[in-house]
């Protein structure tokens, strides 16, 4: 059974960037070896979820712009199995949806590294993201759930999943105020 799992730092507040006038990011950590149900199930699963951040969509009034991303993954599976997608809840009922990557191999037999620009696959590979992901505007009215997170999903299962490494990176954001603009 697909488990819902949260980044080990998923309720800390976002920290705003110096000398960058509105820009904050919210970084996120998830230590395999330190989650007791991850272990026990020896790695990932299909349908598992990792929510990495919440998205602070009803801050500042007219919600939040996503200008950027970036996830690093750990190997996953000692094989080339696993598939992983990056999205939000944003969806109707707050479901999972593949906004910025989907059906990707990043984190299969090596550590990967995910961002709007290239998804990187042991070291070599790359992967396109969702085309044209970012900026991506998330307001009260663009998302239908109570809260919002940016989320990795395991779409297919390693073959042999692993239980060490630490997911790691940061959503980055910037405050629309009252003025929405429309991408």
């Amino acid at each position: 059974m697909a488990t819902a799992y949260y980044a080990d730092n998923y309720n800390d507040n976002p920290v705003f960037i110096p000398g960058v006038m509105g820009v904050f990011a919210q970084p996120f950590s998830f230590n395999l070896a330190n989650n007791a149900t991850l272990v026990a199930a020896g790695g990932f699963i299909i349908n598992d979820t990792l929510a990495l951040c919440q998205i602070p969509y009803k801050g500042g009034g007219g919600g939040v712009l996503v200008l950027g991303y970036n996830v690093e993954l750990p190997e996953l599976d000692t094989g080339n199995t696993i598939r992983v997608s990056l999205g939000d809840t944003g969806g109707s009922a707050g479901a999972f949806q593949a906004t910025y990557f989907n059906d990707g191999l990043a984190g299969g037999t090596a550590a990967g590294v995910i961002n709007p620009l290239m998804s990187f696959n042991d070291g070599t590979t790359a992967e396109a993201p969702v085309r044209g992901a970012t900026p991506k505007q998330y307001t009260a009215a663009t998302a239908s759930n109570g809260s919002l997170d940016f989320m990795l999903k395991i779409i297919t299962a390693p073959g042999s999943g692993t239980v060490t490494g630490i997911i790691k990176g940061y959503l980055l954001m910037q405050p629309l105020g009252s003025n929405s603009v429309t991408f």
